[in-house]
């Protein structure tokens, strides 16, 4: 079966990123680990303490150049984006180092780009996202058809004859319309995509995260 085939609806529209609540810490425990070439890396979240990045080689190339920076590793990044907190590089004393802010917030972007990436890769992995992503916003598409449906026209046209095309054509319509309500797109905006969250009509669940 091909890769399209076996995955879950709408995967490809889904916008994985690093913090969102449908993701586990398994996952991401396991992207870190694979992305920085470091086993040593542990990722813990819970409901009372949120999100947290122990261990790991903080002084390595792959923390401080290729994934981070000198003044911001990358455990740390991932550690910022995991709780959804704006990418400083200052301190109250010093206020904020503009240079070394733009180059953190970079990395930080290209560190959740490849986690979009690496969330997909694996069929296996990218199947078992999206049924969770699926699941917990409850999204699945209901389509709605027309056919066999009488549509009245005398409201429209009082005095005439509707033509068949045209009731056709209503009925075309409509269907498209209400072909895939729920349909999630990787167009929202951003305070939807900081949350994970469902496109507008769907309901979002209590903010909790996937524990596995």
């Amino acid at each position: 079966m091909a890769d399209s085939e076996s995955r879950e609806p709408y995967s490809e529209s889904i916008d994985a990123r690093l913090g969102v609540i449908w993701i586990g810490r398994s996952h991401v425990e396991q992207f870190l680990r694979e992305t920085l070439q470091d086993d040593s890396i542990a990722v813990t979240h819970s409901v009372d303490t949120g999100w947290s990045v122990h261990g790991g080689r903080r002084g390595g190339n792959m923390a401080t150049a290729t994934w981070g920076t000198p003044q911001m590793c990358a455990e740390d990044i991932a550690q910022l984006l995991l709780q959804q907190r704006p990418i400083r590089v200052g301190d109250d004393r010093f206020g904020l180092d503009g240079p070394a802010t733009a180059a953190a917030q970079q990395k930080a972007n290209e560190l959740n780009v490849r986690f979009s990436e690496w969330a997909w890769e694996d069929p296996e992995r990218g199947a078992e996202l999206a049924r969770q992503y699926n699941e917990l916003f409850n999204i699945e598409p209901t389509p709605h058809s027309y056919e066999g449906v009488e549509i009245s026209m005398s409201t429209v046209v009082p005095l005439s004859k509707p033509d068949p095309q045209m009731i056709e054509a209503a009925k075309a319509a409509l269907t498209a319309a209400h072909a895939f309500p729920g349909r999630p797109t990787s167009r929202r905006n951003s305070s939807q995509q900081e949350l994970g969250a469902p496109p507008p009509g769907v309901a979002r669940p209590a903010d909790r995260g996937v524990e596995r």
